[in-house]
């Protein structure tokens, strides 16, 4: 077994492919940027598309990298089977245009054999049946035929049949490298079309991308030949460690060990190559797969929700967590993987134990979240079996919501179904199963149209060079600079002119318009030329390029001519004091809620500034007030705001403030505002802000309110914004003096006294109530009529409210009523009782049946049991009508 780690494997690949001129990137998040063909990043040549077709602007050719992957298509094998992941890294190593074939083939069984020592017996390859280029090469470096094997387009072609399915675009012939864990392993799967999949394992693929796919069997070599690969990490630390299962290894073993601890259940490595058998066994598998998956999805920003990437990190997040109610874990069991997760990935993602709070706490309010909707479940099955009557087949749909919606396996529907003799459509429910893996499948692989062009792609390829902005260094605030036009976009497409009327997108060289980006809105203002003018009404940030968006209002404007612009002043001035506020209020609720204050998200424009934070309670009064005071004293300070351009590790290790799950650049802005209470505000921070502290005016929060479990938001606005608030408030409380004929300073005191007043006069008129209720059911008792061998009151009682009802019936039963069904007096509404002593009971009167006969003629609500029950009627016209309802009833 080879010593080497995890960390070691990875510093390895990158070092040998630096050593051959590769340039090492940084991994993609898991959440692409820029790409709406892909709900995650599910390989490691997805960062690299451009570059792939030649209209890429990365200063090299040759790039090495270790990419986060994240793929649900097969979710339901995780844990079932011994390979099966959602979350992997993938090692690969690329070539844009510069070397093919021979070198990457002779690179991987350089590194393979040589670099990572694995006996070279052990390893079959596999090439496309017609690439006799790639055969050779394997040849060249001592592989015996018998361990190369020809196979078709299905296999060793990318995309799969692409010669004759499509689609059309830049494919290729790919070469995979398999490991041979012996024939004992052998499940007799093989062909020829295929090595027998139990017993050989992929480790490595490489794709030749060198033809231009044009019609069926019609591929056209292209220009530039591209290498893409991409080794399985899990799998090669698998070999290295003597596994058959990535589950058996230091990848995964640290968590196992803490579910099964979790779970009071052991787990055997021993058995199946770190693989035992069992419904346990799989289920802690798959649970710490699964926490490991959310950790890193978490960490990349997404959060569990209803739609989109949120949606399937909960259906992750609830499929782990339900694993674990089947196994008896604790409460709050899900957080406690948080840690092991750490451990294990901590050192190559450091951003995991920055975010350990924010992890711990996400994974904590989801499982108690799921708890309540795992009861639910139970309920609705409940609900869907009465339905059935008589019948005993449960629908496919109803089996299939049950898991979706509620977290149920089919196997657990069975299991409790079965002890009431019923079954499930399996067949309808693998049918809605089916449908859901297409959709998980459309959402994580790679698009058909994964190459297809677009008007900045478009831009790209012809080699113009990406926006510079001048909205940070420009006199004048930032807001007005000389550029040229580089791109118009009208539609859908690149055109060299609009006229006036024409609502378009213009890409300038250079432009002061902030676009878009981490919370902040995108500038508007104006772009001129002569007597053209074309009023931008938002900017965005695309492909690397500011797009104006707006309406030409006068003239024309073509490409490549010079134009002025200029930023709506008032309105980025209004933005740069929110923006900058927001950074002194985040460091403000740090220090008076705790460090545990994290941003989930923000939202900064000219009227406000909204900031979402994790804190478990609502903020008091006091907390609020000392947030504003803490923000005020710091703008009256007038402290300067700096900012620097710094390496990302040095700014974080300098103590700026990231955002969790936010991705970066290599190099950021660092923002700096001294004179805090508890020290000073330094965060990393692309927007626009103001020079100094003072500038911000004044600062008042408007409001505080949960968004989520877990989850705080507050508003607030500045300057202008801050100065109407407490205007309105003014104008408030000055109309409230006036009402109250007092000082606005003696309104509490005021109101306090009033309230003492309301509270003793509704003391009166119950008690005026009570006595009048008294003075009638004496009345009411000689009235009372004889029903089935029962004394029945059936009585409207005018000025008695519902408390009241109860001691008019304590009354009556004293006086031998058995029933009584009252309607009293509340404004213009009634509110009803129905009573029936013991005996009416046992003589089989219902009190909640009289309140829904009087509930069909007045409308309203209400219910109870047989003894006692409440409503309320609307339509105090109908009482008449109600009582003889109530009297057929009886």
């Amino acid at each position: 077994m080879n010593s080497m780690t995890p960390d070691d494997l990875r510093q390895a690949w990158n070092r040998f492919f630096e050593e051959r001129d590769h340039t090492t990137y940084r991994s993609d998040s898991l959440v692409p940027e820029n790409d709406p063909t892909l709900l995650f990043t599910g390989a490691g040549m997805n960062q690299f598309k451009d570059m792939f077709v030649g209209k890429g602007n990365l200063p090299f050719k040759r790039a090495t990298t270790i990419q986060k992957c994240f793929r649900q298509g097969d979710l339901e094998n995780v844990g079932q089977t011994p390979r099966h992941l959602t979350f992997f890294e993938m090692l690969g190593h690329f070539s844009f245009g510069d070397y093919f074939k021979a070198e990457a083939i002779g690179w991987a069984w350089e590194f393979l054999t040589k670099e990572l020592g694995i006996n070279p017996d052990k390893l079959w390859v596999s090439v496309y049946e017609d690439d006799d280029e790639a055969y050779e090469a394997w040849k060249a470096q001592g592989l015996p035929d018998e361990r190369i094997a020809r196979f078709d387009a299905g296999e060793n072609f990318w995309p799969a049949d692409a010669p004759t399915k499509g689609p059309n675009g830049p494919c290729g012939p790919c070469s995979e490298i398999f490991y041979d864990y012996g024939e004992a392993r052998a499940s007799g799967d093989g062909g020829p079309h295929a090595y027998d999949s139990t017993r050989f394992v992929e480790i490595w693929n490489t794709v030749f991308t060198q033809y231009d796919r044009r019609g069926e069997n019609d591929l056209k070599e292209l220009p530039q030949k591209n290498i893409d690969c991409g080794a399985g990490f899990e799998r090669i630390m698998a070999v290295l460690e003597g596994q058959y299962s990535p589950f058996g290894t230091s990848l995964f073993r640290p968590i196992i060990e803490v579910v099964a601890k979790l779970a009071d259940t052991p787990y055997d490595f021993e058995a199946g190559g770190g693989l035992p058998e069992g419904d346990d066994a799989r289920r802690m598998r798959r649970i710490a797969e699964h926490a490991r998956a959310c950790c890193m999805l978490v960490a990349d920003g997404v959060r569990p929700g209803n739609e989109g990437r949120d949606y399937i990190l909960r259906r992750v997040m609830r499929r782990a967590i339900r694993d674990g109610i089947q196994l008896g874990m604790p409460k709050d069991f899900f957080a406690e993987l948080v840690d092991p997760v750490i451990e294990v990935m901590g050192k190559a993602y450091p951003q995991l134990g920055e975010g350990r709070s924010v992890l711990r706490s996400t994974f904590q309010n989801e499982e108690r979240r799921f708890r309540e909707t795992y009861n639910t479940g139970l309920r609705y099955l409940e609900d869907e079996v009465e339905k059935l009557g008589d019948a005993k087949i449960l629908p496919g749909a109803a089996a299939f919501r049950l898991y979706d919606t509620y977290g149920f396996p089919l196997d657990l529907a069975e299991l409790i179904l079965a002890e009431r003799d019923i079954t499930v459509d399996v067949a309808g429910y693998e049918r809605e199963m089916e449908a859901q893996r297409e959709r998980a499948r459309a959402g994580s692989k790679i698009a058909k149209d994964i190459f297809a062009g677009g008007p900045l792609v478009e831009l790209k390829a012809a080699g113009v060079e990406a926006t510079t902005f001048l909205g940070y260094e420009e006199s004048g605030r930032g807001v007005a600079g000389e550029a040229q036009v580089v791109g118009i976009i009208s539609g859908e497409a690149l055109v060299d002119a609009i006229e006036a009327g024409a609502e378009a997108a213009i890409v300038l060289d250079r432009t002061p318009f902030y676009a878009e980006s981490g919370g902040q809105v995108g500038d508007a203002g104006t772009i001129a030329s002569g007597d053209a003018v074309f009023e931008v009404v938002d900017t965005q940030k695309l492909e690397g390029y500011h797009v104006h968006r707006g309406r030409l209002t006068s003239g024309t404007i073509r490409k490549g001519d010079d134009v002025a612009s200029h930023v709506d002043g008032q309105r980025r001035d209004a933005i740069r004091r929110n923006h900058t506020a927001t950074h002194l209020m985040h460091k403000v609720l740090k220090d008076v809620l705790g460090e545990h204050v994290q941003q989930e998200g923000s939202l900064v424009d000219a009227d406000r500034l909204r900031f979402d934070f994790r804190h478990d309670q609502a903020l008091t009064d006091a907390e609020i007030a000392e947030i504003e005071q803490r923000v005020n004293r710091w703008i009256v300070r007038n402290e300067q705001v700096a900012s620097e351009v710094m390496d990302i590790e040095a700014a974080k290790a300098s103590g700026a403030v990231a955002m969790f799950g936010e991705k970066y650049d290599d190099t950021v802005r660092v923002l700096d505002v001294p004179g805090g209470q508890d020290g000073a505000s330094r965060e990393l921070c692309g927007g626009t802000h103001c020079a100094w502290t003072g500038e911000i005016g004044s600062f008042r929060v408007t409001m505080e309110s949960s968004i989520a479990a877990g989850i705080r938001r507050i508003e607030a606005v500045t300057g202008g914004g801050a100065v109407v608030a407490f205007e309105q408030d003014r104008a408030v409380l000055q109309d409230l003096g006036r009402m109250l004929k007092t000082k606005p300073e003696a309104l509490a005191e005021r109101v306090r006294g009033l309230q003492d007043e309301v509270k003793a006069l509704r003391k009166a008129a119950e008690k005026a109530a009570r006595e009048a209720g008294l003075r009638q059911a004496g009345a009411l008792a000689d009235t009372a009529e004889t029903v089935d061998g029962l004394k029945v009151v059936l009585a409207s009682v005018p000025g008695v409210d519902a408390k009241g009802l109860r001691g008019v019936w304590d009354t009556l039963r004293k006086a031998g009523v058995g029933v009584a069904f009252l309607v009293g007096e509340a404004g213009d509404k009634a509110p009803l009782l129905a009573a029936c002593d013991k005996a009416a009971v046992e003589a089989g009167k219902d009190a909640g049946q009289l309140v829904q006969a009087a509930r069909g003629v007045l409308g309203g609500g209400g219910g109870g049991k047989a003894g006692m029950a409440q409503g309320m009627g609307l339509d105090r016209s109908k009482i008449d009508a109600a009582l003889e309802a109530v009297r057929a009833a009886l």
